[in-house]
């Protein structure tokens, strides 16, 4: 019964509230950008992390689809600095790398973790953190 059925996309784009749903009837939209697959329970998105809303009532994802010579990305930035965090999955060689303070600092590949950008002494370093002695990884007292 198309009468009972959410329309493909809904809501409101000029207006002071400027929130849209595909999937997803208006008094339903949970973000500013909310796609619905199915009813995932959940009453709200968190006010902090709701500008883009994907549900399900299963599995959800989000795919950042690029070629094999590529650059796949997930970026943060701030009004210095547009690219000061991010998560990066090269394809041509395969490595997942995480950016803080505009600085790759963890990288990930087939064979494991490696710490990229550390500090090479524990000096003003906080008790857990690591830093590079040479080559070898320890952790701060």
């Amino acid at each position: 019964n198309l009468a009972t059925r959410a329309p493909l996309i809904s809501g409101v784009f000029h207006d002071t509230d400027g929130k849209v749903g595909i999937n997803v009837l208006p008094e339903n939209i949970k973000g500013r950008l909310h796609v619905r697959a199915a009813d995932s329970g959940v009453s709200s998105a968190l006010a902090t992390a709701s500008h883009l809303v994907v549900e399900s009532s299963s599995s959800a994802g989000i795919s950042v689809l690029t070629p094999n010579s590529a650059i796949g990305r997930v970026m943060f930035g701030d009004p210095q600095n547009n690219e000061v965090g991010g998560i990066l999955y090269d394809h041509g060689s395969d490595v997942m790398s995480l950016r803080a303070g505009n600085v790759i600092k963890t990288q990930i590949n087939d064979k494991g973790l490696r710490l990229t950008g550390l500090p090479t002494s524990a000096t003003g370093l906080s008790t857990g953190q690591l830093w590079n002695d040479a080559g070898t990884r320890k952790v701060a007292a």
